[in-house]
């Protein structure tokens, strides 16, 4: 018969009337004053206190385990040593404000618990819950163990009462009383649907029926508890703290030590002080008739019959005799016995010895034991030495690792150290349990996460100097430096500006050349140019050219400064820079300054270079401002002889890099008044560049402009034009300038509507790209009645200002045919889709809206 069966056929009014008492108690409970809340724990556990002795004479009565003596200090631990933990903490409303996080965690109880309680523990463990539910505003009904269930019952009534007294809610606190049904009962409670939490605290078929619910549950595993003595110890303390804490209520504290593994030169006068402090080590003969008391035959498990009972008990039962007040029975075991019985949990006062041969053996020795019944729980060291140490923890599983304590009293919190105090221990999926912590009110509580919405501090970096105007390469006859290594390309050096540069340079300055670089540098090329540098031993790079020759330079910088850093290691995506995977080295040694002779790429003031893969033909892209430039010298004398396709192509570059930046997710009040400067400069001044190449005022103009874009890209990237750019680039053979170009309307018309998919980003509260590409309507004197019409007239500008240009418009002008363009549109996306200019653009562009994007473009 199945339990839902069990369940229909065994209906008990008694467990649904104490169940809605207790629904009806956490309800009014949520309504509670954290004030409120600690009257009622502070006359609970004053109680507790008050009954401790009560308490302990019927659990010992009942269950006929255990000391008297030690369950009154049980009891007390369990409410004035868990009270003095508690008190002060909040449980209601906000109990945790982080500030750095800008974030409140704010508690809510978990509603009605069915709590389950051990024969070793009855009446501690029902003052521990209940403490525990009460301060965290929960209502707890008790199950208990056949075998105590009169002194659970009296001690929950009396912990009951209290409560109500100080004006705790009616049904808070309910239990199950003895009767023949109890174990139905039981299950009845711990699958009733008004449970909404169980919290189980005995033996593993208890734990495992918690978990079977389908609850949530706080299920807490048997324990095995090793400890390694270690030579390094102080052996009279050593023995007396494991006197204390295997004696401790007749060893049925679970975290109690089970089995000792001492080094070998140490282990006779071990022994010889267990013996002084009246221990009985056991012959071999008594260790036989000891094993068939200790773990039952049929079983294999501890014999529940000597549970909590004493030495003196249990050696009478095995059939040899020791003094009355014989504190341990120490079974020396052989240490190549692995499967010797006594290896396994015994709550009571009996341990098993074994002796290692060193450290690793001793380690070896604990795991045996960590993993033969008691994975998760607990486990000591005694050592004065914290390597030892170290290594003992990192090895054994276990929730607890107690150091020189009693693991009993250690494990239980707040007596030898400051973990939290308990009756339930957590043993972590090693003993298949949730948590390993010591359980406690925290694990009673929902807590909520209020976090606050954070603005992300913004930057602007650019390089520490920037010179500009005709002539301003005359900037160089101040650099201080003794080798000059200088990154150029063959057109420099055919055209004179190279040799115009080193005549710059001081006359007793050391200068080396590597004119070798290509459009679109491969990392050959800069491996070759790495050789070059041999042992020249540079201080100052010098990048002289376009966007292509100060990219290589970077990564020659780079990868010369640090030449144990592959470049695959840096070249990982990133959704937010300050978030990302990678970890760019520092540069210093050496200093770059870069000399565009293009006005458009913005490379000159940017942090981003990139470099190409030919075997595996890929494009990587290097982010980090560590590779900006530290001094850039914008001089139009070295582009006055630029061609005027050139000159166009670069310029709708930069105007493409000011548009996106302007309407970026990270643009900022700095970004966008260098984005509003550089489109109405390039605006006035390409078409006037173009009519006039020679005038360098123009040129000056247009060659600003470009960094200016640079600058504001560099801070706030781009979009979605450079994504599908970058993408029809590499495809097609097209230069950047003119693949930007041709999707510039399609881009401006996306960024306009009202998304799909918004980019999400703290900083970026309101979608305002229609806005912001009408502000530049406006700036460059078009006029509207909306922002609709703004934006279609600023449409109209950038169609006049690319013809004017002699730039195409559309994909089918660059004479790519329909049918190729149409086959690879699949590709391009994938291209677009995984490039980080799309990170930033104010619209995400699902992979249907990317494809209509490249069909109109066409």
């Amino acid at each position: 018969m199945d339990f839902a069966s069990e369940l229909q056929e065994n209906l008990f009014p008694q467990v649904d009337e104490l169940l809605l008492k207790a629904r009806k108690a956490s309800a009014v409970f949520t309504q509670y004053s954290q004030e409120m809340v600690d009257k009622i724990v502070y006359t609970v556990v004053r109680a507790a206190i008050a009954h401790s002795s009560e308490f302990a004479k019927l659990a010992v009565e009942e269950t006929r385990m255990g000391l008297f003596e030690d369950k009154i200090l049980k009891n007390i631990v369990a409410s004035e040593f868990l009270y003095s933990q508690i008190k002060d903490k909040k449980t209601v409303g906000i109990i945790r404000e982080l500030k750095d996080e800008q974030m409140v965690e704010v508690a809510e109880p978990v509603g009605v618990i069915a709590a389950l309680t051990p024969v070793t523990n009855p009446t501690s463990t029902v003052i521990y819950k209940s403490i525990i539910s009460l301060k965290t505003r929960n209502a707890i009904v008790f199950s208990p163990h056949l075998m105590s269930s009169k002194c659970v019952a009296y001690t929950a009534e009396i912990l009951y009462k209290a409560a109500l007294e100080a004006g705790a809610p009616e049904g808070c606190i309910g239990w199950l009383k003895r009767n023949s049904k109890l174990r139905k009962q039981t299950n009845y409670l711990l699958h009733h649907k008004e449970v909404d939490l169980v919290f189980a605290t005995g033996g593993t078929t208890m734990v495992r029926v918690a978990y079977s619910t389908g609850k949530p549950a706080i299920g807490v595993g048997s324990g095995n508890t090793p400890v390694y003595v270690h030579k390094s110890c102080n052996v009279k303390s050593t023995a007396m703290d494991i006197c204390i804490s295997k004696t401790f209520d007749y060893g049925t504290e679970c975290p109690s030590e089970q089995t000792i593994v001492t080094d070998k030169e140490i282990y006779d006068s071990l022994l010889l002080e267990f013996k002084r402090l009246n221990c009985h080590i056991c012959t071999k003969n008594e260790t036989e008739k000891l094993i068939p008391v200790v773990i039952d035959p049929d079983t294999g498990a501890m014999n529940y019959r000597y549970v909590g009972k004493s030495a003196f008990v249990i050696a009478k039962a095995a059939g040899f005799s020791v003094p009355s007040d014989t504190k341990i029975l120490i079974c020396e075991v052989n240490s190549n016995d692995k499967s010797n019985p006594l290896l396994k949990e015994k709550l009571m006062p009996v341990l098993a010895f074994l002796a290692a041969d060193s450290e690793s053996d001793a380690l070896s020795k604990c795991l045996l034991v960590n993993h033969s019944g008691g994975t998760g729980h607990t486990a000591g060291i005694f050592a004065n030495n914290e390597e030892v140490i170290s290594n003992f923890q990192n090895l054994i599983n276990a929730g607890r690792i107690i150091i020189n304590q009693p693991t009993s009293l250690g494990g239980l919190g707040g007596f030898y150290n400051n973990l939290p105090t308990t009756l339930s221990f957590g043993c972590g999926t090693g003993g298949g349990n949730s948590t390993t912590e010591n359980v406690n009110i925290y694990n009673l509580l929902n807590i909520k996460r209020s976090p606050k919405r954070q603005t992300s501090p913004m930057w602007f970096k650019i390089p520490n100097q920037i010179y500009f105007n005709p002539g301003s390469i005359s900037v160089l006859k101040t650099m201080s430096a003794h080798n000059v290594f200088i990154v150029t390309s063959k057109t420099m050096e055919k055209s004179g500006i190279l040799k115009s540069v080193i005549e710059n340079l001081p006359s007793d300055i050391n200068v080396k050349v590597f004119s070798e670089i290509e459009p679109e540098p491969s990392l050959d090329i800069i491996h070759s140019c790495l050789t070059q540098i041999g042992d020249f031993e540079p201080d100052l790079f010098i990048a002289l050219g376009g966007g292509s020759v100060i990219d290589a330079a970077k990564a020659i910088r780079l990868f010369y400064e640090c030449p144990e850093v592959k470049v695959e290691d840096l070249s990982v995506n990133f959704l937010d820079f300050r978030k990302r995977v990678v970890k760019f080295p520092v540069l210093g040694r050496t200093k770059l300054v870069a000399i565009p002779t293009t006005s458009g790429t913005g490379s000159e003031v940017s942090p981003v270079c990139v470099i190409s893969d030919r075997k595996d033909s890929l494009k990587i892209s290097l982010f980090d401002y560590t590779l900006a430039p530290d001094i850039a010298i914008i001089d139009s004398e070295l582009v006055k002889d630029l061609p005027l396709k050139s000159t166009a192509d670069t310029a709708i570059d930069a105007f493409t890099h000011a548009i996106e930046a302007f309407v970026s997710i990270f643009s900022s009040d700095y970004t966008d008044a260098l984005c509003l400067q550089a489109i109405k400069l390039i605006n006035e001044y390409l078409p006037k560049v173009l009519q006039f190449p020679n005038n360098l005022e123009i040129r000056q103009k247009l060659h600003n402009a470009a960094s200016m874009a640079g600058m504001a890209f560099s801070n706030a990237s781009v979009g979605i034009n450079h994504a599908l750019a970058h993408a029809l680039g590499a495809m097609y053979k097209i230069p950047h300038g003119r693949a930007n170009a041709v999707f510039l309307l399609s881009t401006i018309d996306f960024n306009s509507g009202i998304p799909r998919k918004f980019m999400p980003f703290s900083n970026y509260k309101e979608y305002i790209a229609p806005e912001k590409y009408a502000q530049i309507a406006q700036m460059l004197g078009c006029t509207g009645t909306d922002i609709k019409e703004l934006i279609s007239n600023l449409k109209e500008k950038v169609n006049d200002l690319l013809k004017k240009s002699g730039l195409p418009v559309r994909v089918s002008e660059l004479g790519i045919k329909l049918d190729d363009y149409l086959a690879s549109i699949p590709d391009l996306i994938n291209k677009a889709s995984n490039d980080l200019s799309l990170r930033t653009n104010p619209r995400i562009p699902i992979i249907e809206e990317l494809e209509v994007i490249l069909r109109n473009a066409y």
